[in-house]
């Protein structure tokens, strides 16, 4: 029997889960991490984190991801440089993440099996609206639309956007991008 994660359409699903997150957040980065049973989470949908090795080459903060992780609290991280949270990161300051959110993403069996994360560098933007109630909803969603399919029962795609293969976000434009010609 494969593995509820290893189901075709599943995988499309964590795809579609990743393009509206990163709709919705505007992040530059983010990441589906997914385990089943005693098995570690694994990437199930990325844009620019590393799929191979994620544990060890990911250039983020391993330590928001373990703590969302073991405590279950969702962190939405406004500004990384004065957030006492995360202020002494190593991590997050050497990649210039600047804004972060991440979720804890529940298994079927009521255990977290992974998380959700997001994040922005640049300059950081006090006043936008906060991002994580819903991120929160999204999570939710993915996590009925796996409880359902765990148990056997064929479930529509519960995402907006539905995506067959890998999700690639064109990257923002920036003013350095444009050439002005003279």
């Amino acid at each position: 029997v494969p593995s509820l994660a290893s189901r075709p359409e599943v995988r499309t699903v964590f795809q579609s889960a990743l393009h509206d997150l990163l709709t919705i957040t505007t992040a530059e980065r983010a990441v589906i991490l997914y385990g089943e049973g005693s098995e570690e989470p694994s990437v199930r949908a990325s844009q620019g984190f590393p799929v191979e090795g994620f544990w060890i080459t990911a250039p983020l903060s391993l330590e928001v991801l373990r703590h969302v992780q073991t405590t279950g609290e969702a962190l939405e991280i406004v500004d990384v440089k004065h957030d006492e949270r995360v202020q002494d990161h190593l991590s997050l300051l050497l990649t210039e993440v600047s804004s972060l959110v991440c979720a804890p993403l529940w298994g079927p069996g009521g255990e977290i099996a992974g998380v959700v994360y997001a994040d922005w560098k640049g300059p950081v933007t006090l006043n936008r609206p906060k991002l994580l109630p819903r991120v929160q909803e999204l999570t939710r969603k993915l996590e009925q639309f796996l409880t359902q399919a765990a148990s056997g029962t064929s479930v529509p795609n519960p995402f907006s956007n539905p995506v067959s293969g890998p999700f690639k976000a064109e990257r923002p434009r920036s003013p350095i991008d444009v050439r002005v010609k003279a």
